[in-house]
C-alpha cells in the first residue's frame, strides 16, 4: 500500500466534518482535564479516530490535536485564572512558562560558575568549587 503525502493526510484531517471534530475537541479536552500529557492523549486519539488515525502519520495528528490544548492554555492565561506569578502549568506537566520552580541553591550556582570560568564539566567543577565555596 502507497503511503500519503502530508498534504493528502492534511487532506482526509479537512474532510472530517465539523460534528466530528468538535467531538475530538471535546474528547481532548477531557483527556487534559483528566492529567493526561500529549503523547497520553495521542495515543488515544488514535483509538478514538479508528480508520483516519491509521491513514494519517503522526505528524497531521499532531496538527490535529495540539491547537486544542494549546488553545485552551492561551485561554487561561488571558482570562487571568493561573495566580499572578506563578505562570501556567498545562494538565501532565507540558508546558511550563517562566519565573516558576524553585531557586537554585548558592552551592549549585556557585558550582556552575566553577564549571563555566574553567570550562570543566559538573563533577569535576565540584571537587575544585569545594575547596572555594564559603557559606
Amino acid at each position: 500500500m502507497k503511503r500519503l503525502t502530508l498534504k493528502e493526510q492534511r487532506q482526509i484531517v479537512d474532510a472530517m466534518s465539523k460534528k466530528h471534530k468538535e467531538a475530538l475537541k471535546k474528547y481532548c479536552r477531557s483527556c487534559e482535564q483528566n492529567g493526561d500529557g500529549l503523547n497520553e492523549i495521542l495515543e488515544k486519539v488514535k483509538v478514538f479516530l479508528k480508520n483516519i488515525a491509521i491513514e494519517v502519520g503522526p505528524k497531521i495528528m499532531k496538527e490535529l490535536v495540539v491547537p486544542f490544548l494549546m488553545k485552551k492554555a492561551k485561554e487561561h492565561m488571558g482570562l487571568g485564572l493561573a495566580p499572578a506569578g506563578k505562570g501556567l502549568s498545562v494538565a501532565g506537566g507540558t508546558l511550563k512558562l517562566a519565573g516558576q520552580g524553585k531557586k537554585m541553591s548558592p552551592w549549585i550556582e556557585h558550582c556552575k560558575k566553577v564549571a563555566k570560568e574553567q570550562g570543566l564539566s559538573y563533577k569535576d567543577a565540584m571537587k575544585i568549587a569545594s575547596k572555594t565555596y564559603k557559606k
